[in-house]
């Protein structure tokens, strides 16, 4: 089974859930998730095709938990038990559970006077809802639920938390005496990791919500590089070329860069928006838009560069794939391997498109992680990607004789690891890059150095 992004559009359209997760690449390609991922609400009635009609037609309620996203495109299978409880998985790793209720239980939550607050209409198309529901193979799920399930969708989405959501599960029941008016209030929050319970409901159903809002991640300022690195003019008239430099660390590094006095190009492909921030609060910060992975465009670069400036004193190689963990299954293994060849084309590429611009004098920065010397569960191929990209330029660096330094950062915190739990004990991306900085401003003890102790 899979679901198409066609499929997600229409039921934007059927539950007024137009959350930019769903729906527009540039906002979520800034996420932890790198894309678009499909609504939880359509995935699960996508999965309850898989019971009998006669069953889905009993149905009272369901509890849902999502544990990774669904993808537009992607395929999954769901798995029936023997007591209607369903599982959706992909490529050897659960991704959402659902339990059917098919008999009146549990105690529907109270709307406590004066603590609630009062929704406007929920804008649902009913008609769309049903004819999508009908396409799905989910014709019988009761109109009460199916609405009911759009309803949390477009709570979550659009009232609260809203544009940062991240839905963890629900549970909606049928309600014989629902509230004439939609309502919901905040049962309990957590502001270490943004967790959220809902509770509410509207005219069809009661509804208990968990939920996640996604906290923002701090872009790079004098401020915050201050207080790791203090400003200076130790790069007076030196060049350098940072890739990936729209956020996380490569943007930690133009920035950490500029405030020693560097001339910073700092190449992006997306996120032009945080680039002219960047730019604006770093000014020797100058951007150049080109995609990492077109040895075209990177030789445009070059020339570019060259107009500026003769040689590179610096190359800071950053720029890398959306990192999710993807389990060790034969199913996986094309996406493995193809974040492998993605992770490998972003460095190398300008690596060999730049080569021409650095001396015997110069230096390259690598990012790498301490998950090459200690890997973590299910990341497999990141592992590869950066134990690869390691291999590839210490033999480069031996051949052109160009001191290299890789940055074997731990847990940082950027949009990759910007989930509830990924962000607990993240370091600052300033402080790694101040690492970074010190480091080739030292005189160098060997040819190729690993910084682990940052």
């Amino acid at each position: 089974m899979q679901l198409a992004q066609s499929d997600v559009v229409e039921f934007a359209r059927a539950s007024g859930d137009h959350n930019p997760l769903h729906a527009d690449e540039s906002f979520a390609r800034c996420t932890s998730f790198g894309r678009t991922i499909v609504h939880g609400a359509l995935v699960t009635v996508a999965a309850l095709a898989a019971l009998p009609p006669e069953r889905l037609r009993l149905m009272v309620g369901l509890t849902v938990s999502f544990i990774q996203p669904v993808f537009p495109g992607a395929p999954f299978t769901v798995e029936r038990e023997p007591d209607d409880r369903l599982t959706i998985s992909a490529q050897g790793s659960r991704l959402v559970k659902i339990t059917p209720h098919f008999e009146e239980g549990g105690t529907p939550p109270a709307q406590p006077f004066g603590q609630s607050e009062h929704l406007d209409q929920h804008p649902l198309d009913e008609g769309r809802l049903r004819r999508l529901a009908e396409r799905l193979g989910a014709a019988a799920v009761p109109m009460p639920l199916l609405s009911g399930m759009a309803w949390v969708s477009w709570l979550v989405g659009m009232r609260n938390p809203g544009r940062d959501a991240l839905l963890a599960g629900f549970t909606v029941r049928t309600a014989r005496d629902a509230a004439a008016v939609p309502w919901a209030r905040v049962d309990a929050a957590d502001e270490r990791t943004g967790a959220l319970t809902l509770v509410g409901g509207n005219p069809a159903v009661t509804a208990i919500v968990r939920a996640f809002r996604r906290q923002p991640v701090p872009e790079p300022t004098p401020a915050s590089l201050a207080e790791f690195l203090s400003p200076s003019d130790s790069l007076t008239g030196r060049h350098v070329m940072v890739v990936g430099a729209s956020r996380g660390w490569g943007a930690a590094m133009a920035a950490a860069l500029a405030s020693q006095q560097a001339t910073v190009f700092a190449l992006y492909a997306h996120s032009q928006d945080r680039v002219a921030r960047l730019a604006e609060r770093f000014p020797g910060v100058i951007p150049l838009r080109a995609d990492a992975t077109d040895q075209d465009a990177l030789l445009a670069v070059r020339d570019r560069i060259r107009q500026v400036c003769p040689t590179l004193d610096g190359l800071v190689l950053s720029a890398a794939p959306p990192l999710r963990s993807i389990a060790p299954h034969p199913d996986a293994a094309d996406d493995q391997l193809a974040f492998v060849q993605t992770s490998l084309n972003l460095a190398v590429r300008p690596l060999l498109a730049l080569d021409a611009l650095l001396t015997a004098q110069s230096w390259t920065l690598v990012a790498s992680s301490t998950a090459v010397a200690a890997p973590r569960r299910n990341w497999a191929h990141y592992v590869a990607a950066k134990s690869g990209i390691e291999g590839y330029v210490r033999a480069w660096a031996g051949q052109r004789d160009v001191r290299t330094v890789l940055v074997r950062a731990p847990k940082l915190l950027t949009d990759m690891m910007n989930s509830p739990l990924g962000r607990i004990g993240a370091m600052p991306a300033e402080q790694a890059a101040a690492a970074a900085v010190q480091a080739v401003l030292k005189p160098a003890s060997s040819l190729v150095t690993v910084l682990d102790d940052l």
